[in-house]
């Protein structure tokens, strides 16, 4: 099955804040991060990473988290609903379970939040 034009070919660097809920005080990097899989719904050749580049995310000692094209499916096998985490903000839990927070220690330098997107034909 072919991907239509946006979802094939590209890849995506950004810096920036993430726009929290409305409901949430703060949004750290790993919910952002959930954002992508979540909304693709598992499809092939998707992969990012989102990090704080001061090495914490928030108020834990983890910069970010990395997904990919089966970040979806390995959470559904261990019998956790993905798009129920986001709604709760639980990115947390949701990349530790997975083995996919990033953790690179303080890096003492915050320069900005760092997102990045490839999508891969």
């Amino acid at each position: 099955m072919r991907r239509p034009a946006l979802l094939r070919d590209a890849i995506a660097i950004g810096f920036g804040l993430a726009l929290a809920p409305a409901e949430a005080e703060t949004w750290p990097t790993r919910p952002m991060t959930m954002v992508v899989p979540v909304a693709a719904g598992g499809t092939a050749g998707i992969w990012g990473l989102a990090a704080d580049t001061d090495g914490v995310d928030g108020a834990e000692d983890i910069a970010g988290a990395i997904f990919t094209p089966d970040t979806l499916a390995r959470a559904r096998a261990k019998s956790r609903d993905p798009r129920a985490m986001l709604d709760d903000n639980d990115g947390h839990s949701f990349f530790e379970m997975l083995g996919d927070s990033l953790v690179t220690g303080p890096t003492r330098t915050n320069v900005n939040d760092f997102r990045a997107t490839l999508i891969a034909p």
